[in-house]
């Protein structure tokens, strides 16, 4: 049987989502799950249109796709799918390769992937690393997609960034700092990132504007300090980093929250805000090198080194996450 992989076009949309339905069926799934997943099982001709699709064809039937989708920070593979009567016969590896190659036009992003739970041995086997689990609940039943990076050989070779000594950041920030585990600040930054994004994705717009006690922030106004505050701590690592010593003044974050009228714009417009400036940080702190990381700057009449800046900003975003899920979860599901 000879397979040949080619770029699909809007006239594959129906039997590719025929692919995609057959090869979720597969799995057992109830058909109550199977019609709430109706619409992410539907590959549209506009889909095919926006994105890079390619199909597995066989002896001139296509029995399997994958999609590829350019994001700022990362690729991410969507439907991988294939006809279950063609399993064991290599073509998810063929496919998943293929996507692989495609990406190569810009190798400092990942590949990222929320697999199917049934998958998550066929993405280890290709070498993609698990880093998570992504809340996905249907029909009312909790269930979570594992999550997994595939890291181009090239940057596992890159240096982690070093974690900062005490004495290059503010004392009120160790606070921040000492909480995250020991590992990669850059992958830190991009799991919490898509974890905040999995939160605020689940909350109603009509419970947005929650607060947990009176004369405490809402949710929404704790998104826009999120992002106001890592936009700020951002520029500094920046001024930092190009050995700009001038002293950077401080910022008051209650004065900040109120001028902004957070709750004025809609969680989804805030966590859309949020994301771009995570995705612009994130080319920030992968662009710069041990000689820029380790420059001092002086900001609210402290010293920092700029490599203590990405610590800072995850650090400060898990504190808010667990605020947020111990504090404003319970009474916005209540």
């Amino acid at each position: 049987m000879s397979i040949q992989i080619q770029p699909a076009n809007p006239e594959h949309a129906d039997a590719l989502t025929a692919i995609a339905h057959s090869a979720k069926r597969h799995w057992g799934y109830p058909d109550q799950w199977i019609d709430a997943w109706h619409e992410d099982l539907t590959i549209t001709p506009e889909y095919l249109r926006r994105h890079a699709v390619f199909l597995a064809v066989a002896d001139g039937t296509p029995v399997g796709c994958v999609a590829i989708e350019d994001h700022p920070t990362h690729w991410s593979i969507e439907h991988l799918w294939l006809q279950p009567d063609h399993h064991g016969r290599d073509i998810g590896r063929l496919l998943f390769q293929h996507a692989l190659r495609v990406t190569e036009s810009d190798r400092r992003r990942d590949v990222h992937v929320a697999a199917d739970p049934h998958a998550a041995g066929f993405y280890r086997r290709m070498g993609a690393r698990y880093v998570g689990e992504l809340p996905a609940p249907v029909a009312g039943t909790a269930r979570t997609l594992p999550c997994f990076i595939y890291r181009r050989p090239w940057r596992d070779r890159m240096p982690i960034i070093q974690r900062p000594d005490p004495s290059e950041y503010a004392p009120y920030y160790g606070t921040y700092v000492d909480q995250l585990p020991a590992g990669d600040v850059i992958d830190q930054l991009e799991t919490h990132g898509r974890d905040t994004a999995a939160l605020l994705a689940g909350i109603p717009e009509d419970r947005a504007g929650f607060r947990y006690a009176p004369g405490k922030w809402s949710l929404k106004e704790v998104v826009g300090h999120l992002t106001d505050t890592e936009r700020i701590f951002a520029y500094r690592a920046l001024r930092f980093s190009r050995a700009d010593r001038t002293p950077i003044p401080g910022f008051e974050q209650d004065d900040y929250v109120a001028a902004a009228n957070f709750d004025g714009r809609t969680l989804a417009d805030l966590a859309a805000e949020f994301a771009a400036v995570r995705a612009a940080s994130l080319a920030l702190f992968k662009s710069l090198d041990d000689t820029a990381l380790a420059r001092r700057g002086t900001a609210n009449d402290v010293e920092f080194s700029a490599r203590s800046i990405p610590f800072i900003i995850a650090g400060h975003e898990r504190h808010h996450l667990g605020v947020l899920r111990e504090r404003y979860l319970p009474g916005i599901t209540s």
